[in-house]
This record gives structure tokens, C-alpha cells and sequence, in this order.
């Protein structure tokens, strides 16, 4: 089976996404395994079968695919934006992540899309940039905040690893960034001591170079605003 036909049977463009890749195979196989179910006729069920084989072995082709680097932006920092949406009397949060400077597609780890109920955005205009919104439980809007941030480096790290690349999270949440980059921890945070060191985990573990910077909301930044927008909109969605 070749790149072109693979593409084909999954109903994918060139600049497809791993997230686009995975949600293509899961949508054509449930499309194609209800069908089998409900056919009597031996050859028709053979033909579904089929197709079944095909769809997946279309979507290993396509997994694992020899990805290009772009060495122009593999030079440049991971840019990652983060937001969080919360509201009085509501049990999850939303959040918003965009990011730039991506010099390769990558595995969107399947575990992290399942553990924040991630889901995504394509932006025709460059293929180069990521955006995606997820769900936590709502304790409070700094908490929100901050596993924003965790889930930016979880889904990235591996990336960063491969490129080489500093990440560098920007966040409008001034408590956010001071829980997990100041020497310690800020007076009336105590509350956040597991997701800093949660934080501080993920550099250690896997040999990571963060760097994390306050923006300031609504001034018309436009990676900020798509993550704030990104994240209200998931929130509204659930309810």
C-alpha cells in the first residue's frame, strides 16, 4: 500500500495531523464495524473485512511514516500559549493550548488525549500550528491554569526530545507561573505543592528545558486570545 492511497482510504489531506490520523481510523473503523454487524451474506461480510484490514493497515503506513524535520524552525523554541475557563457551580474546567514552531508532526500520545479529554483544532492557514482544548476538574481558576501548562509539556515533551527544542509557555496566570518556576513556593499556594511537583517531574524525568513567561491577557496578542477563545468555547460546549 502506498502514502497516497493510505491518505485515501482514511480520508486524509498531505498536512494531516497525528490527532487528525488517529481520529479518521477510529471513525472509519466504527463506521465499518457496525456495518459488518448487521450483514448476514458470507461475501459481504468478507468485503467489509476487508475493508477493515485495509483501514488499519493503512493507518500503521500512515503512523509510521518517516516524519520530515524542518531544520528553520527545529533552531527556534517550541512556543507554547495557554489558557483556562472555569465558572462558579461547574464541576470541570476548560483550557486552550496553541503552539508554533512545530518542525515535524509528532504522536499525539493516545493516554494523554484520553486523561484531559483532548481535542483539536486544524488551522488550513499553517501547518505548523497546534491547537487543542481539554478538561480537568474544577477546583479552582489557578489550578486550571497550571494543568494547562503540565498538559502542553506532556503532549510535547516527546517532540522537544526528538528537535531539541526549549519550550517556552506563556500563561496570563501570574500564580501559575510563580507555583512552578519560583525557588519556592509563593505564600497561599500550598494548595498547588502536588502539580509543582508534578511539574518538576517532568523536567527531571525526561531531561526538559522549560521556560515559563507571564503574558498579559486581552491585549491583543494573537496566540493568547486563541488559546482564552479556545478554552471559553470547550466550556460552552459541555454545557
Amino acid at each position: 500500500m502506498e502514502i497516497a492511497e493510505a491518505k485515501q482510504i482514511l480520508g486524509l489531506n498531505d498536512n494531516f495531523t497525528q490527532m487528525e490520523l488517529i481520529s479518521a481510523y477510529k471513525n472509519n473503523i466504527a463506521e465499518n464495524d457496525s456495518a459488518a454487524a448487521d450483514i448476514d451474506e458470507l461475501g459481504t461480510f468478507s468485503e467489509s473485512a476487508n475493508k477493515l484490514y485495509d483501514i488499519s493497515r493503512a493507518y500503521l503506513l500512515l503512523r509510521d511514516k518517516e516524519l520530515e524535520i524542518v531544520p528553520e524552525l527545529a533552531a527556534q523554541p517550541l512556543i507554547i500559549f495557554t489558557d483556562a475557563s472555569v465558572k462558579k457551580n461547574i464541576d470541570v474546567a476548560a483550557f486552550g493550548v496553541v503552539a508554533d514552531n512545530i518542525p515535524r508532526d509528532f504522536n499525539f500520545p493516545s493516554s494523554i488525549i484520553e486523561k484531559y479529554n483532548i481535542t483539536s483544532f486544524h488551522n488550513p492557514s499553517n501547518q505548523h500550528h497546534c491547537i487543542f482544548s481539554g478538561l480537568v476538574a474544577n477546583y479552582d481558576v489557578n489550578s486550571a491554569e497550571i494543568m494547562a501548562i503540565l498538559c502542553s509539556i506532556e503532549v510535547f515533551m516527546y517532540l522537544t526530545q526528538l528537535t531539541d527544542q526549549t519550550m517556552v509557555i506563556y500563561t496570563d496566570s501570574l500564580v501559575a507561573k510563580k507555583v512552578l518556576s519560583d525557588k519556592r513556593m509563593p505564600p497561599n499556594t500550598k494548595l498547588y505543592t502536588a502539580l509543582r511537583k508534578r511539574f518538576r517531574q517532568l523536567i527531571d524525568t525526561h531531561q526538559l528545558d522549560i521556560i515559563i513567561k507571564k503574558v498579559n491577557a486581552h491585549v491583543g496578542i494573537e496566540m493568547n486570545e486563541i488559546a482564552d477563545a479556545t478554552a471559553k468555547s470547550r466550556l460552552a460546549r459541555m454545557y
